[in-house]
């Protein structure tokens, strides 16, 4: 049993060389790779890789290990097999990829040509529950690949995979929710952040719901959709915030656009760690009033009343 599923864009650049790297242009797809798999099982997934620049190109394909890195935002952190650990240290030689019927480990691509290959993994029947996380990268070079000094660099690209081995109960918690408590103005930013305490990555589905003084519903942020590695922390943005690329700072995970805002909300977070639960709720409170422009107006109300008196005074 198997389930296959592409998430979100996640790709690995090297140094480039400048002195050619201009030329070099490549494309994956997809580039997460997320599988679920139940032993015994025998995966298969359709991968390309597209040379989209104007020279002949040599790719090398390498797996990599990775974390979650440290940032709480996706970010990954390439890592060693030996401090990778996995569960079952064979698990990389599980992985093949195949062009047409011949496993590979580098390809010559021309240029504008399509490679369509096929990632297998191979899950023995004895396997232990476990999660394992790499990349599979490729590093291009020139058509000399073979021939090339070490003073040249490459350029990769990778595909991400999440593999999923055997099932395991999805626990987690809602590590902070939070608001400034007075907000002068909009967007009302808020932070969002999941530990997955599980062995096994989640992709949590949650909302923002905002009602007024009155009970009424005023506003509704959707989260993204997003993967939560084993026994990590991620901040989960709001998904206006990654359509429309807001410059708001980088500790902003969501937020709330309303156009104008004033007086006292609650926001009510819902958070599903997965279809099958657990659900978590929180609420919290806030105050929006917008202080400056509100001291402005004082301050001009005063100088005109200081001005009329003034001027009544020498009349």
């Amino acid at each position: 049993m198997k389930k296959v599923l592409l998430f979100l864009l996640i790709l690995f650049f090297l140094p480039l060389n400048k002195a050619w790297a201009a030329s070099v242009s490549l494309g994956i797809y997809p580039p997460i790779i997320q599988v679920n798999a139940v032993p015994p099982a025998d995966i298969a997934s359709p991968l390309s890789i597209q040379n989209n620049g104007d020279e002949s190109l040599s790719v090398k394909i390498e797996l990599r290990p990775f974390v979650s890195s440290d940032q709480e935002n996706g970010q990954i952190r390439y890592i060693g097999q030996e401090e990778a650990n996995f569960a079952d240290p064979l698990i990389l030689q599980r992985v093949k990829i195949y062009d047409g019927d011949l496993e590979t480990t580098q390809l010559d691509i021309a240029p504008g040509q399509k490679k369509d290959l096929n990632l297998r993994i191979t899950i023995p029947k004895d396997s232990p529950q476990a999660d394992y996380y790499f990349s599979i990268v490729f590093l291009s070079g020139p058509k000399s690949f073979g021939d090339m000094s070490s003073s040249q660099s490459l350029t990769g690209i990778a595909s991400n995979v999440l593999l999923a081995v055997g099932g395991g109960k999805i626990t987690g918690n809602v590590q902070e929710f939070s608001v400034p408590f007075l907000v002068e103005n909009a967007p009302v930013p808020f932070t969002v952040r999941i530990k997955n305490t599980s062995n096994h990555f989640i992709t949590p589905k949650g909302e923002i719901v905002i009602s007024n003084i009155f009970g009424q519903k005023v506003g509704h942020i959707n989260l993204l959709e997003t993967n939560i590695l084993a026994q990590s922390v991620r901040n989960i943005p709001s998904t206006e915030f990654i359509d429309e690329g807001k410059n708001l700072p980088d500790t902003v995970a969501a937020y709330w656009s309303n156009k104008f805002v004033i007086g006292p909300y609650k926001a009510t977070l819902n958070m599903a760690l997965s279809d099958q639960g657990p659900v978590f709720s929180q609420t919290i409170i806030f105050f929006a009033f917008p202080f400056r422009l509100a001291g402005g107006l004082i301050i001009a109300t005063l100088l005109l009343i200081y001005v009329i008196v003034k001027v009544k005074s020498r009349t």
